[in-house]
């Protein structure tokens, strides 16, 4: 029988991954609740890879997030979340004449985003014009 994936092993040596994750949560109010979490963590191989590296590669080693939720009028939700990304190395390889193999660490960044949800009970709106 043929095999239909092929496995992957990313160090042969073995890595080691390491840190910590907190998180909060906060309801102030009937209607409005806040969360928040921060993680630090640090990966590395036990021994070095490409471009002689023992860090991960597209792993960021700080990143958290916050949402703040708002409910109003019992169908209405407002998550307002924030993603945020301190930093994380990447490896650049251009095939070009000069042959360009480094690494480079990516700027932090954040992403902010707002939902705004409407809950609709189909039952209620499809049934409320028959007779009982």
């Amino acid at each position: 029988m043929a095999q239909s994936y092929i496995p992957r092993k990313n160090a042969e040596s073995g890595a080691t991954v390491k840190g910590i994750n907190l998180e909060f949560k906060m309801k102030p109010l009937r209607d409005f609740s806040l969360s928040a979490g921060f993680t630090l963590q640090k990966s590395l191989y036990d021994t070095e890879q490409q471009f002689n590296e023992k860090r991960f590669f597209r792993t960021p080693s700080d990143y958290g997030f916050f949402v703040a939720d708002w409910i109003s009028l019992r169908t209405f939700v407002s998550p307002l979340p924030l993603a945020i990304q301190v930093k994380c190395l990447f490896p650049i390889s251009a095939p070009t004449q000069t042959r360009i193999r480094r690494t480079q660490e990516s700027d932090p960044f954040y992403d902010l985003g707002l939902k705004i949800s409407h809950t609709i009970s189909l039952m209620e709106h499809l049934c409320s014009g028959l007779p009982e």
